[in-house]
């Protein structure tokens, strides 16, 4: 091999080697990408360094956690002259604003959340509100999809995904034409797997916002594989869908309103119990409800505890009208009541608070509806989580709420 020749190689086998360096360097963080872009001075090598850590990204997940489990850096590759983020944890209020990393086509942020959190959110892209192209984890909501975002210690359920090898049950619908309240409704019933052969009469569960337990929170799936399981005993559900009109909507229906009531309590029930075969006992009956559904379903059992005697409020709305609920609970004598609580801990300015009242912050408003139950010696059960307003934590809570409702019960 004569001089030139070795002189090749040595090259080929120093840039080769300084190649496979850069190609096979994992980063432990987006700051240990980050130093080493901006430590690079050649444009190929930066060029280089990006590719690098979009292909880590893409296999490792978008947004992208570090190795400490904490901080999160949301990215978009592509042209654009801005991109920001919002979602549960701005309370869908603000944006953050990514940055361009310099001579290149990718935009971050880093935010830090806690290990366990479980966020939804939406990226804006110039002026478009769009999925994170990149993260295939995606949230339903009554809104619109959104992508999610779940840390490594979330842990997510199961039983709301379809099981092929068990028995199901059927839903079925009816209209009901309501005198309390002067207009029809939909109402859709479960019915478990072995109904009609059964000779026991079942527990009756209620589900507010019934189309969106039924869509979004995948009751009817969840109820199928909980019984499959032995985890809960066979039950008949109920979903009671509000209308959607201006002035009739779950906004004016669930705002305490005791027309609602008098329907559910005096017609409803009724109708279910004489058409199904329901135990027809206040300790059968159980009233779930999300949001305004979960401030509607606490209102019925405290006013209509010989109806109803368990009552789960989902990110309930509890402290609508200057804390009117929290108040009742304050200063009554307790109720014949089991009732569940959960909320987020991302839920501290959900929606609309008339008059700048501060009745968004739904973590602040049942914890204090928390010490009142408390105080009162009610049996309750609290859950709250590193989450947002968001049916995808819904659909997660439901089999814990159905266990501890029921289970003990078999």
């Amino acid at each position: 091999m004569n001089i030139c020749t070795r002189f090749a190689v040595v090259i080929f086998l120093a840039i080769g080697c300084s190649f496979t360096a850069v190609s096979q360097h994992r980063f432990a963080s987006f700051n240990d990408f980050l130093k080493q872009h901006t430590e690079q001075t050649e444009p190929s090598v930066r060029d280089s360094l990006v590719s690098q850590f979009w292909r880590q990204a893409q296999r490792q997940g978008i947004p992208f956690i570090d190795s400490n489990k904490r901080h999160v850096t949301f990215l978009y590759r592509g042209g654009a002259d801005s991109v920001s983020v919002h979602g549960d944890f701005t309370s869908w209020n603000f944006k953050i604003r990514l940055k361009r990393l310099p001579d290149s086509d990718l935009f971050y942020t880093t935010l830090a959340f806690e290990e366990d959190a479980r966020l939804d959110y939406l990226l804006i892209v110039n002026t478009k509100e769009i999925l994170d192209p990149n993260n295939p984890s995606v949230s339903p909501s009554g809104y619109g999809d959104h992508s999610e975002l779940a840390m490594p210690g979330f842990v997510r359920s199961g039983e709301y995904l379809p099981t092929s090898s068990i028995r199901k049950g059927t839903v079925t619908s009816f209209t009901h034409s309501s005198r309390a309240l002067g207009y029809s409704r939909t109402v859709f019933v479960y019915l478990p797997a072995g109904y009609d052969t059964a000779r026991s009469r079942f527990a009756t569960i209620y589900f507010q916002d019934g189309s969106d337990y039924i869509n979004f929170a995948k009751a009817p799936t969840v109820l199928d594989n909980l019984i499959a399981s032995g985890s809960i005993p066979p039950v008949i559900g109920v979903f009671v869908v509000p209308p959607a009109e201006p002035n009739r909507n779950r906004k004016t229906e669930y705002a305490l309103n005791d027309a609602y009531v008098n329907f559910f309590t005096t017609e409803l029930i009724p109708f279910v119990d004489k058409k199904y075969n329901t135990k027809q006992t206040a300790a059968d009956r159980y009233v779930i409800g999300d949001s305004y559904g979960g401030l509607m379903s606490l209102y019925i059992g405290f006013v209509a505890p010989d109806s109803v005697g368990n009552v789960a409020s989902q990110s309930g709305r509890v402290s609508f009208r200057n804390d009117t609920l929290w108040t009742m609970f304050k200063e009554s004598h307790p109720k014949r009541l089991r009732i569940y609580l959960d909320v987020g801990k991302y839920e501290r300015n959900v929606g609309e608070s008339p008059g700048g009242s501060g009745e968004g912050d739904f973590h602040a408003a049942n914890q204090r509806l928390k010490r009142i139950l408390h105080q009162q010696g009610y049996m309750y059960h609290f859950r709250e989580f590193n989450d947002g307003h968001s049916w995808s934590r819904w659909r997660n809570e439901l089999p814990y709420i159905l266990r501890w409702f029921l289970s003990a019960t078999q």
